[in-house]
């Protein structure tokens, strides 16, 4: 009976004592670990060298610079838009990766400037999405012109001027994918060029474009993929198709600022758009069939156009 109560006892001073030793040491009454410090507080990260740092910036290029020629590739608004999503997608992995280091000490400065110019031309790149979603940027080339003028673009250059100055003996290099500032150009082909013509007929289409942007009228025949016609009018003017073959015929409309000849489309403020009715050409011994089209409402006009997706607009 004495045993047990003196074994409870024993049991009962043991734990007090093991919480004042994990406390304060009976050695060391001011509660320091074994290193000497009673601070938990983990030492600040050293600067990485010179030689890691560039290799960083190489890997920011490498990774950004091929979103940015994919973007320049882009052939029409939804091309842009999904070519942007891949530009936010690596300047935010590289900009997470660029902040979890620390640069040397005579890049600290641009590193931040740097830094703040990526995340800057992450908001820009976002804002020409939108801007491609609204029909206002509708090629590549017009995309990397309005990203050129942008203040983050600029911040990232000066930033990269700062980097390559910083050392003398490790010229730093980044930044090779902003585009070089660019003005918006107006390029316009002349009334009536023919982009694609096949001449088998007799039927003539006269189009007039009332509107206040240049159009290219394409003319398909059945469930073509491409044009048999396809003709570039200018804002205001008029043109005559003539040596229509017969059939039955979908007429589709781009129109827009600055036509780019080589894309065969036009770079800003484009739409794309297509007659609902279909329009029968016949040729007998006697006549033949002349349909006329006007490009914007007009009062008492019996055709309805809708929307058409880019992807299937039918090309040259």
């Amino acid at each position: 009976m004495g045993g047990a109560v003196a074994l409870v006892l024993l049991i009962a001073l043991a734990v007090p004592l093991l919480l004042w030793m994990n406390g304060r040491g009976s050695d060391d009454p001011t509660g320091k670990n074994a290193s000497g410090s009673g601070n938990d507080t983990p030492a600040a990260a050293q600067p990485i060298s010179a030689q890691e740092y560039q290799a960083l910036l190489a890997e920011v290029d490498k990774a950004v610079a091929p979103a940015f020629t994919k973007l320049g590739g882009a052939k029409n608004p939804k091309a842009v838009g999904s070519a942007v999503d891949g530009i936010e997608t690596a300047l935010n992995q590289q900009i997470e990766a660029l902040s979890k280091v620390v640069p040397p000490a005579n890049a600290a400065t641009a590193h931040a400037d740097l830094l703040r110019g990526l995340e800057g031309l992450g908001d820009s790149v976002a804002e020409t999405g939108s801007a491609a979603g609204a029909g206002e940027v509708c090629l590549g080339s017009s995309a990397l012109a309005r990203l050129s003028r942008e203040a983050a673009s600029e911040d990232v250059r000066s930033a990269q001027q700062a980097l390559a100055s910083a050392d003398p003996a490790q010229p730093y290099q980044v930044g090779s994918f902003v585009p070089k500032k660019a003005t918006d150009t107006n390029r316009r082909a002349k009334n009536g060029t023919f982009l694609k013509r096949v001449r088998s007929g007799q039927g003539q289409l006269k189009i007039e474009n009332g509107g206040s942007t240049d159009a290219v009228i394409n003319v398909v025949l059945g469930s073509a993929k491409s044009p048999t016609v396809s003709v570039y009018v200018r804002a205001k003017g008029k043109f005559t198709v003539s040596s229509i073959k017969d059939g039955t015929y979908r007429i589709y409309m781009t129109s827009g600022k600055d036509w780019d000849a080589k894309a065969k489309a036009f770079s800003r403020d484009c739409n794309f758009s297509r007659f609902e009715d279909t329009f029968k050409f016949t040729t007998t011994s006697s006549q033949y069939t002349i349909w006329t089209i006007t490009l914007t409402p007009v009062a008492g006009g019996n055709a309805r156009t809708s929307d058409v997706d880019p992807d299937a607009f039918p090309g040259g």
